[in-house]
């Protein structure tokens, strides 16, 4: 009887440790998808924003716009780029 009771003990012991480890991975894998999910959004605005950078560079040295244009939507494009990245960290700490 002695060792059914703390055979008993032992497997409730391991069953709480496998649910804890099974709770404790649920947070950790939701922190790392999370993590990259953060990292893809910054890659993508970045791919993004060099994208639209050459585009207007390529309009500049074809002649299709001026010098003052390019210059006021290059500004104009960096300005977003930053509001966007600036967004990209506020979501980062809101959801921390």
């Amino acid at each position: 009887m002695d060792n059914i009771l703390s055979f008993g003990v032992a497997l409730l012991f391991l069953s709480a440790a496998v649910i804890y480890v099974i709770i404790k991975n649920r947070g950790w894998n939701k922190e790392r998808e999370d993590q990259e999910r953060e990292n893809l959004e910054r890659h993508i605005e970045f791919v993004t924003y060099k994208i639209e950078m050459d585009e207007l560079e390529k309009q500049l040295r074809r002649k299709e716009i001026s010098k003052d244009k390019y210059e006021r939507l290059r500004k104009n494009l960096e300005e977003r780029h930053q509001k966007n990245i600036t967004q990209i960290h506020s979501l980062e700490e809101k959801y921390r």
